[in-house]
């Protein structure tokens, strides 16, 4: 009996053993098949960075434009006299006056040169004294035949000889004095000295050029845009911006301190013609603008990026720029209310270096996608991730 009890109990310990393990391994299996589906269900979606679509404040803007940019005055300023220059009295980067001494040029020879045309003239002034003296007794001596008429005539030639090579001596002194003049050469006009190319000391002949002058107070420009590009930056008759990389002033023909000169000073632009105009239809046009210079900023020279910006805003439904795809058919991808990815054909109108308005195509508060685009499909179930 005893035995029997013993193998009933062993039994049952067995039983219920077997149970815990089932039911142990019951709840593994069932763990483990939810985080399979789990899995599974994470495998479905696709991690995508998205933005809304808002009404925003955009300001219109003309990007990644080269400027030949222009002064509408430059000059070299020239000897006029050949010889040594004794001083040069501006530098590069200077502000210059109307009259301004920029330069002194000597030339050691005219000194003398004067001295000796004063010789010729004195030799000049007494041969005309003596000629005229001739003259006179010779007019009284022809009145009463005390000479011939031909010795008469040779007086008078003698003494119009004498007359005019006093005139002439003069003449050469004077042109002497004028080139002595020359050597003091001086600002034409209110300029910026723009480049240096002779130091004191130099030879130089008359016509070489010593200095470039040039006024960049109001510098010029032209652009070729689309009828399409244009019209979006109107009204021209407006306030715009001219924006170019702070590294492309910083190394310029002669040097401006950025810390005086920062770009917190706007470079402002008038747009001033456009050919042709607007009545006329043209698919394109070309613009000339004229910049505000006064801080100098900007010289004549090429800009590449640069950037004309409308200083007016507009308030339109916009996505971010990199959201959109495709330049002359533009397009986004959208993560509808289900959360699945789909391809949308849009149109676009004004844009900044940020946004860009949707005319057609999208609501305010969609989701676009802002992220890589690659290999992006239809139908593909999305997890927004927004920035």
């Amino acid at each position: 009996m005893g035995d029997e009890n013993k193998y009933l109990q062993r039994a049952i310990i067995g039983v219920v053993v077997v149970v815990l393990l089932i039911v142990v391994y019951g709840i593994y299996i069932n763990a483990a098949s939810r985080t399979h589906v789990a899995k599974m269900e994470n495998a479905q979606y696709v991690s995508l960075a998205v933005a809304k679509v808002q009404y925003r404040e955009l300001h219109a803007a003309l990007c990644d434009l080269n400027l030949d940019v222009k002064s509408k005055w430059m000059v070299d300023i020239q000897a006029q006299l050949e010889g040594t220059i004794k001083g040069i009295y501006v530098k590069q980067g200077d502000k210059v006056k109307a009259g301004q001494l920029l330069l002194m040029v000597e030339n050691p020879d005219l000194p003398a040169q004067i001295a000796q045309a004063d010789g010729l003239i004195a030799q000049a002034q007494a041969n005309l004294v003596s000629s005229k003296k001739t003259l006179d007794r010779l007019h009284k001596l022809v009145d009463i035949d005390g000479i011939s008429q031909q010795q008469y005539d040779e007086a008078v030639a003698s003494y119009d000889t004498a007359v005019g090579n006093l005139e002439s001596t003069k003449a050469q002194k004077e042109a002497l004095l004028v080139s002595q003049g020359k050597s003091a050469v001086r600002a034409p006009q209110d300029a910026d000295v723009l480049r240096v190319y002779r130091q004191q000391g130099d030879y130089i002949h008359a016509g070489d050029a010593a200095i470039l002058l040039g006024d960049l107070s109001q510098l010029y420009f032209r652009t070729v845009l689309l009828d399409s590009d244009l019209k979006q930056i109107m009204p021209l008759d407006g306030e715009f911006e001219l924006q170019i990389d702070i590294y492309s002033l910083e190394y310029k023909t002669f040097p401006v301190d950025l810390k005086t000169h920062s770009l917190e000073h706007k470079i402002s632009l008038k747009a001033v013609e456009i050919e042709p105009e607007l009545k006329i239809s043209s698919k394109y046009r070309y613009v000339n603008w004229l910049v505000q210079n006064d801080m100098g900023l900007l010289e004549p020279t090429t800009y590449s990026g640069a950037r004309i910006v409308a200083q007016k805003t507009h308030r339109v439904l916009s996505i971010p720029c990199q959201a959109v795809s495709g330049n002359t058919e533009p397009h986004v991808w959208v993560v509808d209310a289900d959360n699945v990815l789909q391809s949308r054909a849009i149109k676009t109108g004004i844009s900044d270096d940020q946004y860009i308005e949707v005319r057609e195509g999208l609501a305010e508060n969609e989701a676009v996608v802002i992220s890589d685009q690659r290999g992006l499909s239809a139908g593909t179930r999305v997890r927004e991730t927004h920035e």
